[in-house]
């Protein structure tokens, strides 16, 4: 990935600079190797706003942070980024995964359903922030999970619209 840094109205210091590119420098491995983030940071006032923009899958993604503080503003845009790209991806996937099923049809008579594999694992409390996160960050479609504000059983899904929903058992 291809990090161009810029400042309007001020000077962008080799420090400020440093910590964007390692702040970046987490979403490489999202993107293609010869993808271009630009990103620009402008102070109006006492604000600092930070202006993401990369094309992913074909897609422009532009994302604007703004904070009193510049470094603040630059990781809110880093996770802006990260959620927006992993977005994308997921409607890409998604899409290919519909023109594959379309092509292919089987024939669900021969076909009786089995259980393949069970997982196990320990649950603890969580909040929907922080499951939707776990989800992101496993590159999962769906997490389930003991939401700790409802104390009940979740069940997070990534829709085909990219956006997300919640079964909630009661």
């Amino acid at each position: 990935m291809l990090l161009i840094a810029s400042a309007k109205g001020f000077e962008l210091t080799p420090i400020l600079k440093g910590f964007t590119e390692e702040v970046m420098a987490k979403l490489e491995p999202l993107v293609q190797e010869d993808t271009v983030l630009r990103v620009t940071l402008s102070k109006e006032k006492k604000d600092v706003t930070a202006h993401g923009h990369i094309v992913v899958n074909g897609e422009n993604i532009n994302v604007y942070e703004t904070d009193e503080d510049g470094y603040d503003a630059i990781l809110k845009l880093s996770h802006q980024l990260f959620n927006m790209i992993k977005k994308s991806q997921a409607k890409a996937k998604d899409k290919a995964m519909k023109q594959h099923i379309d092509m292919e049809v089987p024939d669900p008579s021969d076909d009786e359903a089995v259980i393949v594999k069970r997982k196990q694992f320990q649950m603890k409390p969580m909040f929907e922030e922080e499951a939707l996160m776990q989800m992101n960050l496993l590159d999962h479609d769906f997490f389930f999970f003991f939401n700790a504000d409802t104390d009940t059983m979740c069940l997070l899904y990534r829709r085909n619209d990219g956006d997300y929903g919640l079964i909630e058992g009661i």
